[in-house]
């Protein structure tokens, strides 16, 4: 009766070894290959989730944010929602540059040392306030401000760091290269 028994144990073992090793260890290549998809489409998320939050934490003070806004506002009121981002874009293109000043109130200020006609921006130094006149043009141009200094914003003008507008002529000396036609501005590099 135990030799039996013993044949039935060791044919069982036997049985359960055979199968053991005729069968798959772990999941198929195909599962594998769904869960890495799966996997990477997770991390994607993620990182697109991060990308908004961190494009959402403001880069620049209050300061620096009114000083672009003002740009926006004096230099494209008249223009469209893109020539207006150009204009933004400009500027914050120029905190990039060695050439130009740091921050945004230094770059739009730069040359407003009491000198007509030496501002970059004309605006700034042509003798009015520069107190905006017109409630929603000026909300807009805050607004612009806000979404074009996020970080990841898309920069329409190509890297301009220079514009005028369009029924201007540049000077028979710029040997700048157009980067970009936006509504009433063309822009430079």
């Amino acid at each position: 009766m135990w030799g039996l028994r013993r044949a039935v144990i060791a044919v069982a073992l036997a049985c359960a070894l055979v199968s053991c090793a005729t069968e798959p260890k772990g999941p198929s290549p195909e599962e594998l290959a769904r869960q890495a998809a799966l996997e990477a489409s997770r991390a994607e998320e993620l990182a697109r989730q991060e990308r908004e939050r961190l494009a959402a934490i403001p880069r620049f003070g209050a300061d620096d944010m009114r000083c672009l806004a003002l740009a926006i506002y004096w230099e494209g009121k008249s223009d469209g929602r893109e020539s207006q981002a150009g204009v933004a874009h400009v500027v914050l293109n120029r905190l990039k540059d060695p050439r130009f000043p740091k921050t945004i109130c230094a770059v739009v200020h730069e040359g407003g040392d009491g000198r007509r006609g030496k501002c970059q921006f004309s605006w700034w130094c042509d003798g009015k306030s520069d107190e905006p006149t017109n409630a929603a043009q000026w909300q807009e141009a805050q607004r612009i401000a806000r979404t074009e200094a996020r970080t990841g914003a898309a920069d329409p003008t190509n890297g301009a760091l220079y514009f005028h507008q369009r029924n201007l002529s540049p000077s028979p000396s710029n040997n700048r290269q157009r980067t970009a036609t936006l509504g009433d501005h063309v822009f430079y590099r």
